[in-house]
């Protein structure tokens, strides 16, 4: 046999080894998607097709948000903006929670943690609604049972998703009390009793224009603009006193 026929006869080899690899990676990932759909709590659950939870918090709130555009808001106990982390958490906990056992003869529910005390969850879009309880931490394993209204079985699931559905009221709210990009920012002005600051950006960096024109300290700008970014709620006052118990009253 010529070098030449022995190179094609070593290519056809290559491409046809290649190719078995190749079919089974392909048939590895399906099989593994399957089963991974197979053990999802709510199979073929889109997040983007859930338009409210209702949940009662770790504080004993009860609280519904709801999306509407692909925004989630809070609407009782009272309207609020929600946190995206926690809310995608939440989301996620409902959609992605795959079972790692199944029990399907269980004993009372209260020997899961599922009678009195379960975390309740009910979610869905118009009339598809489901419900999904969450009880205690399973003896062994970083996992927790839960159970569907309309199911017999008990699953367990990790601990992780478990815990993204016990939230505080105050972790599910939106804790940022101005939301901006800093580098978008071109005019800052700063007022108080007897005095008031004007910064506008220009080319060559800050400039204060009031109360008189000069440079402005481009760290000390900056710093401002990135606290004010940052700044995070501990806690909130929904039906606060007048204002000059608060000291919010307008100088």
């Amino acid at each position: 046999m010529n070098p030449r026929s022995t190179g094609i006869l070593f290519l056809v080899a290559v491409v046809v080894v290649a190719g078995v690899f190749w079919n089974e990676n392909v048939r590895k990932d399906q099989l593994e998607q399957a089963e991974a759909e197979a053990r999802a709590l709510f199979p073929g659950l889109e997040a983007s097709a859930l338009d409210f939870i209702a949940l009662e918090t770790r504080d004993g709130r009860d609280v519904r948000l709801e999306q509407a555009d692909g925004v989630w808001r809070g609407v009782a106990p009272l309207s609020f903006p929600t946190d995206d982390t926690a809310v995608e958490g939440l989301v996620a906990a409902l959609v992605e929670s795959r079972s790692e056992a199944v029990i399907e003869a269980p004993q009372d529910a209260s020997v899961y943690g599922l009678a009195d005390g379960a975390t309740i969850v009910r979610f869905g879009s118009g009339e598809d609604t489901h419900e999904l309880r969450v009880g205690g931490k399973t003896p062994v394993g970083g996992n927790s049972y839960a159970s569907r209204a309309d199911r017999d079985e008990v699953y367990t699931i990790p601990s992780f998703r478990a815990s993204a559905l016990r939230r505080s009221l105050l972790e599910l709210r939106e804790k940022r009390p101005l939301r901006f990009d800093p580098a978008a920012i071109g005019t800052i002005e700063l007022s108080w009793p007897g005095e008031r600051v004007v910064l506008e950006k220009r080319e060559q960096g800050w400039v204060l224009t009031e109360p008189i024109a000069d440079e402005a300290d481009e760290a000390t700008v900056e710093a401002l603009l990135s606290d004010l970014s940052f700044l995070r709620a501990e806690g909130f006052i929904d039906e606060p006193p007048p204002d000059p118990e608060v000291g919010l009253d307008r100088p």
